[in-house]
């Protein structure tokens, strides 16, 4: 049974892409009617898709216990962007300046130098 639906859900195509403003509002709607099953899995969805969805146009109704559990277990985490700010200030560009010039890419290890390292 469909039920009258603003957001546009109801008269989506099925061949038609996802907008990513649909499963935070899908979500909403999923807590105000009880799916806690659908809910689990789209808090899921939004946390392990935060990049996609944090500019889209229903993210800024997610409130107090989602927004909490979509920033604690948002994909890819903070700390990943502080890790690899950390590695751009120590290490540079390593691609462009002369750290890896000649080297070769084969089997996990770097081959060219002499020397062999695990690229992991």
């Amino acid at each position: 049974m469909w039920f009258a639906d603003t957001s546009g859900v109801a008269s989506l195509p099925l061949s038609s892409p996802l907008s990513p403003s649909l499963p935070p509002a899908i979500l909403l709607s999923s807590q105000q009617h009880n799916a806690g099953q659908l809910s689990a899995f789209l808090l899921h969805f939004v946390a392990s898709n935060y990049v996609v969805f944090e500019d889209s146009d229903h993210f800024h109704l997610l409130e107090g216990e989602n927004l909490s559990f979509v920033q604690e277990h948002r994909w890819p985490p903070l700390s990943y962007y502080r890790a690899m700010e950390e590695y751009q200030e120590k290490y540079g560009d390593l691609m462009e300046g002369e750290g890896l010039k000649g080297l070769k890419r084969g089997g996990g290890v770097a081959v060219g130098s002499g020397k062999a390292c695990t690229i992991m």
